[in-house]
């Protein structure tokens, strides 16, 4: 019962640590962001490394969470728990490792947040290319043809297009009535 106890506040000081983690990922995103607004981008990409070391921290983070809570929860503790706590950590950070960047950060949400801020500070409006090239880690439901704008409003009436027509001589779009 005794170590129970235990194992319910090494939870609760994990849970606490995986805040303060959290906090510190909206600290760099800003940071990152602000940086690059200034023209830094050697120092918002070495905000980008500290982030990434961040969120593999907080994946060990999410492991041990989960073996402790499933140690916590066992009625039995078996004589070699401690050896098998140290076997399932060994495999799942050795899982995670092993992974590319892609498969670690590609599909991470706050990754990708942050990497589309940074770059809309300096690329307004453009498609953002993909963050691990064409490695197929990234879904084609994603693909974006780049420098493809399109514009549905009529130049000379200003809304949107009513039976459009083409202009032979420019290439301009403009609703029928119009011209």
């Amino acid at each position: 019962m005794q170590l129970q106890n235990r194992l319910q506040g090494l939870r609760s000081s994990i849970q606490a640590i995986s805040d303060i983690a959290d906090d510190t990922v909206r600290v760099c995103t800003v940071a990152g962001l602000d940086l690059e607004e200034l023209g830094e981008t050697d120092s918002a990409m070495q905000v980008e490394a500290s982030l990434r070391k961040l969120l593999d921290a907080q994946h060990q983070l999410d492991v041990e969470r989960s073996l402790v809570t499933r140690l916590a929860t066992e009625q039995d503790m078996a004589d070699n728990a401690e050896a098998e706590y140290l076997a399932s950590w060994e495999q799942s950070m050795a899982t995670y490792n092993e992974q590319s960047d892609a498969a670690k950060y590609g599909k991470n949400t706050t990754y990708k947040e942050f990497r589309e801020q940074l770059w809309e500070v300096r690329h307004d409006g453009e498609p953002m290319p993909r963050l691990f090239g064409d490695n197929g880690d990234e879904s084609d439901e994603d693909l974006v043809i780049a420098g493809a704008r399109m514009n549905y409003r009529c130049p000379v009436t200003t809304s949107w297009l009513v039976d459009p027509v083409t202009s032979k001589v420019c290439n301009h779009s403009y609703s029928k009535d119009a011209i």
